[in-house]
Formats: structure tokens, C-alpha cells, sequence
């Protein structure tokens, strides 16, 4: 590539651009937001993990599954133990195959216990129902079995208890159970599929099984494992990690109950493998949703609660029949914490709107009055219905989402791009001198910045992904489009901000990207600082306030000596991520005001002479209009501000020779009344309404 040919990038590059792009990292911790609003920005789940509320409850989360986990690993220690060392055991029948017959007419059946699958002492009979096993010394177990050797298989018995006694007897089985040890639930009332052969031996075991280690064990250290990594991940500078930590714990999670409700299936207990796919099946949705498109996190996180909720009222009530622990079930449950979470960020969200609200009440009630003002003059009121008109006409041909699109390739296109590149080297770089400012271009930032494709035609479907090749054309366009500006203020008599010692206009970057020197790449004269005393403008005319000039007043001045007018520099790097992330999930191409310029008028009409000049200039191509002072637009979300913002791109040889003639500029015409309300305090307002509202 000839660079020598390309000296106006040189001039504006300001920073040097590593290896694998400066901004490209997403290190990104948005400690403005509002934690209450967190959930309802494009990226719910990346954000959240910079918050330090989510990040304590994630931790928390964390802990208490640990110790869950713990709890059960105990369990996994004991082999199954039964909970105290007993001189004896009773088995006591409660139910048999025909309910009609009672139980001390059932037949004999005996009984006797199992130390890790062998025999162990000697068996006995019921007798009424019952039999009891005494010992000597207190008695190790950790299961138990049943013969029944003759009778009808009517009289066999499907319903029984297994109690032990030290001090009291204590339930250590029954026909149906859940769990292990002393996280065991038992249920006698439910029936067991109690064999129909003679002689043949029921072993109950009570060792933990693999499909339990799998579903209560694993399933615990592997959630605390992933709420840990997730309360970290901002910390180790992972938080763009987020969206996969949750979506592989959910899917892991789901996977593990999954392969659980199979082993279940295949050792016949058809209620624990039930169980293990109604509880798999919302983790598994919750995971997809997440990682598909966490924008819609709060109505993944209402359908997960429903769905583990929902499934868990039906199971205690129909599978299991017994709704003395649903209570402590529903309140242990994952899908009640989604609930809470998701509820409690509702209700405190519901909070940041009103505080959002009240804030810029009073900036609302002014705007809306001078907007009142305007739509009682009728000549105002006429060039806002020839505006409304205007703006329709510019946007006729705009069918497409505006974005940041790349040129349009070929194959000639591509050709030329592998030639042109092909002396460089992965690693090679290029350092020029620029002002005394050593600058670094490496070739990825370079191609990006000329893309090689065919000049002034922008690609739909292939939007610019790269946040340092937009910086890159910003940067270099900015100086273009304040020449553009000037022009279109000369003819439409339209104002600028004034220089103040040059401190940065509201929203304005005031470090980073932002601290160049603009050059005029029109007039290739230096905008210089100027003294104290130079820099407050006063208006000629009397009608236009303080701090602003009528560009046609200072020009002259302007263009010898500068520093009257104080021009918008490009959006400051952190503000781009943050919007990027909270609005358009991370979607640089919908970045269209980095570059960007305002102008001030007195009047609709005004504003009115100066869109009709951008309409008819050759060099601009209009790709967006968002009129708000169209009659019918709710100016609520702006807090009753009002302005015209068109996003357009300068399409000229200048601009097509470096290569950013399809990059997306803003240049907003604004009324002076409202921007005189809008000052360095009114901005500050409007920033906090919104990082209130998480926009």
C-alpha cells in the first residue's frame, strides 16, 4: 500500500492501534447503569455480570449450592449408612395388593438387612403385619430385603415402613422413597411394584446410586462451580463470558438431570425418571434462550420459574402425593429464585422509571412549553407540516435498516485486496511520525479502513463489525464533515456552539479518541487554542443566547485564527461500548453517531432551510431521518426533548479516496430555546435519566 498517497489518515490518527484491535477486548464495566434496569438492556447477562448486586447474589447462589453439594457428598461418604446405629428394626406392613384385605391377613413375609448388597444376622417373619429384628449390640446397615414365600399375590404387601429404634423409632424406609441418608424423603402411602414371583428375594438398597450422584450430587458442585465463575468473570476481565458461563451451567445442568431420569428409566422407577425430565427440560429452554438471545432474558427467566414451578406443585400432588414438604420444596427451588430475581428487578425497574421521571420533570414542563409556543405560531406550525413533508421525501428511498455497512465486493475488488496486502506479514506494522505523535497501523486496522471494495456503494449484507475500523473512519471523517456543516449553517444562517477556553461540550469525549487536533481536511487550516479572554462568545444579534454564535458572524474569524466555535468531537470510546451493549447487543453497525456535528437555528424554519440544503448536496446521501418535531411523536422518552438528527454519508473523491465514504455520520439540527435548557446541567440530568432507564 502507498501511504504517502493517503496523508490525511496520517494527520487525524491520534493513537496507536495494537495488534488484534484496541477496542475490540470489550473490557467493559458500566458502573452508571442502574442495577435495576440491568435486565432490560440488549445484553442483560453480559452487564449484569459487572454489577456488583448481581455479582454478591451470584456469589451467594454460589455458596449456597456448595454447600448443598456438601450436604449430599456426606450422604456419598455414609455408603447409605442408616442414620443411627439401632438394637432394632421393625417392618410394618400398611397396605397390600387388594386394599380389601386387611393386613394381618397378608401373607408371611421376611425380613432381614443387607451391609452393602450381603446379608447380614438372621431374618424374621411378620406376624400381624409386623416383624422386628433385635440385636445384641447396635446393628451397621444400609439396606434391606423381603421374601415372601407362598400366598395368594393379592395378600403381598405394597405399602410398608422400616423404622429403627435408639431412643425412639425413627422412619429409615418405605415403599417408596427420594434421596439418600438423612436428605432422604420417604413416602409409605405410595405403592411399590411389589414382584409377583414366590421366593424371590426384594432388595432395597440404600446405597447411593449413580442416577442420584448424578441428579442431587454433581448437579450441585457443578451450579456453584458456574454461579462462582459468573460472580468473578468481571474481575478476571471475562464478563463478555456471561452469556456462555450461564448457558453451559443451564445446559450441563440439564444434560446431567437428563442422563439421571435414563438410569432412573432403566432401573424401573418410573416416578424419579418422570421427575428428571420435567426438571431437565427448563434448564435445557432456559440455556438455549440465553445463548440464542439473552435480549429476552426476563422472559426466559418468567418461563423457567413457571416451568420449574408449575411441574413441581403437580409432581408433589399427583407423583408423590404429599404436600407436607411443598412449601420447603417451591422455596429451595431454582425456578422460585428466578422468580424472585426476575420479580424484584420488575418492581425496582417500575422504581428507576418513576425516579427517571421526576428527575427531568421540570426540563420536561420547559421544553413543553416552548414546544407549546411553536404550535401556536402558525407560520412555525406551517414549516413544521413542510418539514413533516420534507423528511418523508428525503426517506423515500431508504427501505433498509440503517447501519454501518463495508463496501461492496467483487471479485476484481478482492483481487486487488490480496495484492495490495500481500507485503504484509502477520506481524509486520508501519510507524510514521505525525506531529510529533508516533502512530502505529497495522494491516488488519488499514484494510478495514479501506476495504477494498468498490467505492461508494455499500454492502447490506455485509455490515462493519470491527468497533476500531469505525473509530478509524470517524476519526478521519470528522474534519470533512465540519467543513460540510460550515457550509450548510452559511446557507441556512445556522449557529454554532461557542468556544469556552475549550471545554468539552456536553456528551462530548474529553480523553482518549477525543484529544486530537482536527484538521480541516478542506482548508488545511489549524483550529489553534485560543486565550481565556477570547474564547466566551457573545451573540451580534440580540435574539440568539449566550454561548452560541451565528456561523455567518464568525466565519472570518474563524477560518484565520479559530477557536470561536467549539466543535463536537467523536463519541468517547466507553460511551460506544456502553450503548452498543445496552441497546443494541453489542451490534457496532448500529453505531451511527460517532462522527457527528450539531447546528442551532431560531426557528422551524430554520431548521427547515437547512435540511433542504443537505437534500440537495451532491456529496450527501441521507440513510436515516428521526424528525421529533413531528407533531405526533411522544417526545416522553427524550424527556421532552426535540431535535431533527440525520444520519447520512459524504460520498466525495476525498472521502472515497481514504475509504470512508460509506461510514454513517449524525448531524443534528437543533432549536436554540432547547438547547440553552440542555446545558452542562441539564445534560448531566439527562444522563442519569439514562442510566435510570438502562439506555
Amino acid at each position: 500500500l502507498n501511504l504517502e498517497k493517503k496523508p490525511c489518515v496520517c494527520e487525524v490518527l491520534g493513537m496507536s492501534i495494537q495488534d488484534g484491535g484496541l477496542l475490540s477486548g470489550w473490557t467493559f464495566h458500566d458502573s452508571l447503569l442502574s442495577s435495576s434496569s440491568v435486565l432490560f438492556t440488549s445484553r442483560p447477562v453480559t452487564v449484569a455480570a459487572t454489577k456488583p448486586a448481581f455479582q454478591m447474589c451470584s456469589l451467594l447462589i454460589a455458596v449456597v449450592y456448595l454447600y448443598w453439594g456438601y450436604l449430599a457428598s456426606i450422604q456419598v461418604a455414609s455408603h447409605g449408612v442408616y442414620r443411627q446405629e439401632s438394637s432394632s428394626i421393625r417392618f410394618s406392613i400398611l397396605g397390600l395388593r387388594n386394599p380389601e384385605i386387611p393386613v394381618s391377613a397378608g401373607n408371611p413375609v421376611l425380613f432381614g438387612l443387607l451391609l452393602n448388597g450381603c446379608k447380614i444376622g438372621q431374618d424374621n417373619s411378620t406376624l400381624n403385619g409386623t416383624a422386628i429384628l433385635s440385636f445384641v449390640k447396635p446393628v451397621v446397615a444400609n439396606g434391606y430385603y423381603l421374601r415372601i414365600p407362598e400366598g395368594s399375590i393379592f395378600g403381598d404387601p405394597v405399602l410398608w415402613r422400616v423404622e429403627s429404634f435408639a431412643e425412639s423409632w425413627t422412619t429409615i424406609g418405605a415403599s417408596v422413597w427420594r434421596g439418600q441418608g438423612d436428605q432422604a424423603i420417604f413416602y409409605p402411602h405410595l405403592a411399590y411394584p411389589t414382584p409377583e414371583q414366590r421366593n424371590l428375594q426384594i432388595k432395597v438398597d440404600s446405597r447411593p446410586s449413580w442416577q442420584w450422584f448424578l441428579s442431587d450430587v454433581v448437579i450441585c458442585f457443578t451450579t456453584s462451580l458456574g454461579w462462582l465463575f459468573f460472580s468473578i468473570s468481571r474481575h478476571i476481565k471475562r464478563q463478555s463470558a456471561g452469556v456462555l458461563i450461564i448457558s453451559a451451567l443451564f445446559g450441563s445442568n440439564s444434560l446431567l438431570q437428563a442422563a439421571a431420569a435414563v438410569g432412573f428409566g432403566m432401573a424401573e422407577n418410573w416416578r424419579e425418571c418422570l421427575h428428571g425430565w420435567i426438571n431437565s427440560a427448563p434448564d435445557a429452554l432456559l440455556a438455549v434462550s440465553i445463548w440464542w438471545n439473552e435480549r429476552h432474558a426476563v422472559l426466559s427467566l418468567l418461563a423457567y420459574g413457571v416451568l420449574k414451578l408449575v411441574p413441581l406443585v403437580i409432581q408433589t400432588n399427583i407423583l408423590f402425593m404429599d404436600r407436607s414438604g411443598m412449601l420447603v420444596n417451591i422455596l429451595s427451588n431454582g425456578g422460585f429464585l428466578a422468580l424472585v430475581i426476575t420479580g424484584a428487578n420488575i418492581v425496582f425497574h417500575r422504581r428507576a422509571l418513576s425516579r427517571a421521571h421526576t428527575l427531568v420533570l421540570v426540563d420536561k414542563a420547559k421544553y413543553d412549553a416552548i414546544w407549546a409556543n411553536i404550535l401556536a405560531d402558525s407560520e412555525e406550525q406551517a414549516s413544521i407540516q413542510s418539514l413533516d413533508k420534507l423528511t418523508k421525501y428525503l426517506g423515500r428511498c431508504i427501505t433498509k435498516q440503517s447501519r454501518q455497512l463495508k463496501r461492496i465486493r467483487s471479485l476484481k475488488a478482492e483481487q486487488h485486496r490480496s495484492l495490495s496486502l500481500s507485503g504484509f506479514s502477520s506481524s509486520s506494522s508501519l510507524k510514521l511520525q505525525s506531529a510529533g505523535d508516533g502512530v502505529v497501523i497495522v494491516k488488519e486496522a488499514w484494510e478495514s479502513l479501506l476495504d477494498c471494495g468498490i467505492p461508494a456503494i455499500p454492502d447490506q449484507s455485509h455490515p462493519v463489525r470491527s468497533l476500531d475500523q469505525l473509530y478509524l473512519q470517524a476519526i478521519a471523517l470528522n474534519g470533512i464533515l465540519i467543513a460540510k456543516v460550515q457550509t450548510w449553517a452559511a446557507a441556512s444562517s445556522g449557529c454554532f456552539s461557542a468556544s469556552a477556553d475549550r471545554v468539552a461540550a456536553p456528551g462530548e469525549s474529553r480523553t482518549g479518541f477525543g484529544s486530537f487536533k482536527l484538521r480541516s481536511l478542506r482548508n488545511n487550516r489549524d483550529h489553534s487554542h485560543q486565550s481565556a479572554a477570547d474564547t466566551v462568545m457573545m451573540c451580534r444579534a440580540g435574539s440568539i443566547p449566550d454561548g452560541y454564535v451565528r456561523w455567518e458572524d464568525v466565519k472570518e474569524e474563524e477560518m484565520q485564527v479559530g477557536g470561536k466555535v467549539r466543535w463536537a468531537k467523536v463519541k468517547a470510546v466507553q460511551r460506544s461500548i456502553e450503548k452498543s451493549t445496552r441497546s443494541y447487543g453489542k451490534d457496532v453497525s448500529r453505531l451511527l453517531d460517532i462522527c457527528r456535528q450539531s447546528i442551532y437555528f431560531e426557528t422551524i424554519s430554520g431548521i427547515l432551510a437547512c435540511l433542504a440544503v443537505i437534500g440537495r448536496d451532491p456529496d450527501v446521501m441521507i440513510a436515516r431521518i428521526k424528525n421529533r418535531f413531528d407533531a405526533t411523536v411522544n417526545s416522553a422518552a427524550s424527556a421532552g426533548y426535540r431535535n431533527l438528527a440525520v444520519n447520512l454519508r459524504l460520498v466525495s473523491a476525498e472521502t472515497q479516496a481514504i475509504g470512508i465514504e460509506t461510514h454513517l455520520c449524525e448531524v443534528q439540527l437543533i432549536l436554540l430555546k432547547m438547547a440553552v435548557i440542555k446545558n452542562d446541567e441539564g445534560h448531566k440530568k439527562y444522563i442519569t435519566f439514562r442510566n435510570l432507564r438502562g439506555e
